[in-house]
């Protein structure tokens, strides 16, 4: 049986993985029409646990779409489980070293950021932002369908989609978001040119469950504990508090000749014991590290995976992924609502693709100090000679490890000031680095966060598209005429009035307008001249080569 949907003014997304789900929801909730097609329809055929770690920016992003609560309430792990991340020989072991509030997944009261990072499983993050989806009736879900061909031409893009019972899907719609991952149908099919290195490391994932492993060891639950030893280094990470865990082994020479004798003994070894496992499956994966040259295509978008690849350390992957869904869907959402340029697609590319690389770059610097590359001739010998060993090298792993474990100048001190939509005040920001961050209101950073008078957070109160922010005492001049002429121009815009001198402080201005992503677009103590509107959304861009339709 055969079916069309036609809609001109739809978003069709490849891919209902966490970061294609994020795409959908945050052009969703802005009125667009969205399809979504994915093979998977039961989540619990995901075996394999994945993303464990929602990171800092990407609670905000959930905060913003209503998914964090039902996030968090899906995980496993409750707001106490422990947020340690432990090095030693093996879990019945010696301890060399720890980060503790690994990926700041502890509860806080800090001001940098509204609420902590989560622990969860990939398919838990799934079943929250699904369950936000079925709340939008502009939003179709063809779970159980997958997309066999796509193309597109000048006016539109094309999906040819068959579900499992063989019921056949002809979609059509205004653009395409390619969040299908690392053997994306929508990156081959339009021709985006991947960048950098193939096959860096062979690696294999082994599940296995053992219900008595914390009790038998009298081990401190943890959220990954390294296990350095010379025959199979690895580390060991809590999945389930139940007693399920993965095992993740990274450089091995053929990870197709790797058998399930060699994951009993790897397991074995790591757990230092005779405490009872059981084998439940092995996913053997490849390990790249490139990015794609264009992030646009025509009508064609990649996000994720299908826009990059690096190791997974530091938990980037998923993150970034749904960073590129924020840009992206906005920016998808303005132009078909009319009052954004073709044009304004084009700086999808020009905001996150740097911002790729220099995650890339920082996963692969994290990668060459794995489990592999951190054991040492002596590190289980007993006695003075071992302890010597070990203490030695706890103080490089707390060097070298803290950018993948502590990262929050990753998560939230990039900026996009050298964007064509950003409006510069002539001063520079911090400059970032992994372990540190330094909250800045510059032109292109994420807007400062901070917890107003009445309990609530600051970016809670930002409206769903620009926000003009007054910190001022006083009534503010052109304000009115600022507001009228975005109206004029159709630009969705909130004002919001918090009288503060720490606000103004915090800001290092009076006024801010901030982006539909919580980016600040501009900043002053005078409100800028209406033609502003024209530069925050790209109406004085010319379209670049990338927007010609591409097979």
């Amino acid at each position: 049986m055969e079916h069309a949907t036609q809609a001109t003014g739809r978003v069709i997304v490849i891919g209902a993985g966490p970061v294609g789900l994020s795409v959908a929801v945050e052009i969703g909730l802005r009125g667009i029409p969205v399809t979504i097609v994915d093979p998977v329809v039961d989540l619990s055929e995901r075996l394999h646990p994945r993303a464990r770690i929602v990171n800092l920016r990407s609670t905000e992003h959930f905060r913003r779409w209503g998914v964090a609560d039902t996030v968090r309430e899906h995980s496993a792990f409750g707001p106490t489980w422990p947020t340690q991340v432990q090095f030693r020989t093996s879990l019945a072991g010696y301890k060399i070293a720890a980060f503790g509030d690994a990926f700041f997944t502890a509860p806080t009261d800090t001001a940098l950021y509204p609420e902590p990072a989560i622990q969860i499983r990939q398919s838990d993050v799934e079943f929250g932002i699904r369950e936000r989806l079925a709340g939008l009736p502009n939003v179709e879900t063809l779970y159980g369908y997958e997309a066999l061909e796509v193309s597109q031409d000048e006016d539109s893009v094309h999906v040819h989609a068959r579900s499992r019972d063989g019921e056949e899907r002809h979609l059509t719609g205004a653009y395409i978001v390619g969040g299908d991952g690392g053997r994306s149908i929508v990156r081959r099919a339009f021709g985006f040119k991947m960048i950098g290195k193939t096959a860096i490391s062979q690696n294999v994932q082994i599940l296995f469950e053992s219900k008595d492993l914390y009790t038998a060891l009298n081990l401190e639950p943890a959220m990954q504990y390294w296990c350095l030893n010379d025959e199979f280094p690895g580390f060991v990470q809590t999945t389930s508090p139940d007693g399920e865990f993965i095992l993740s082994l990274h450089k091995l020479k053929d990870v197709n000749a790797f058998t399930t004798e060699q994951a009993e003994r790897a397991v074995r070894i790591a757990i230092g014991s005779d405490v009872p496992f059981r084998i439940i499956g092995l996913d053997p994966w490849v390990i790249h590290a490139r990015i794609a040259e264009a992030y646009r295509r025509g009508r064609a978008f990649v996000v994720g995976d299908a826009a990059r690849q690096h190791s997974t350390y530091g938990a980037h992957g998923m993150n970034l992924g749904l960073s590129d869904a924020a840009d992206i869907g906005w920016k998808l959402a303005a132009v078909l609502q009319g009052w954004a340029p073709e044009a304004l697609l084009d700086t999808f590319t020009a905001e996150r693709r740097p911002i790729g690389v220099g995650v890339l770059e920082e996963a692969t610097r994290s990668f060459s100090k794995s489990a592999v590359d951190l054991v040492v001739p002596g590190i289980s010998e007993p006695g003075e000679a071992g302890d010597a060993v070990r203490a030695a090298l706890s103080a490089v792993i707390l060097k070298e490890k803290a950018p993948q474990f502590r990262h929050i100048g990753t998560q939230l001190g990039y900026s996009y000031a050298d964007s064509p939509l950003i409006i510069s005040d002539g001063t520079t920001g911090p400059e970032r680095t992994p372990n540190s961050y330094t909250p800045s209101a510059v032109p292109g950073y994420l807007a400062p966060h901070a917890w107003l008078a009445d309990g609530t957070s600051l970016y809670d109160n930002f409206g769903q598209w620009f926000t003009v922010l007054d910190f001022g005492q006083g009534q503010a001049e052109n304000l009115d005429a600022l507001v009228e002429a975005a109206e004029k121009d159709q630009v969705p815009v909130t004002v919001l009035r918090r009288p503060s001198q720490e606000l103004e402080a915090l800001y290092g201005a009076r006024f801010a307008i901030i982006r539909p992503d919580q980016h600040v677009a501009w900043r002053g103590d005078v409100l800028p001249l209406a033609s502003l509107w024209a530069t925050v959304t790209g109406h004085v861009l010319q379209p670049s080569a990338a927007a010609a339709p591409a097979n």
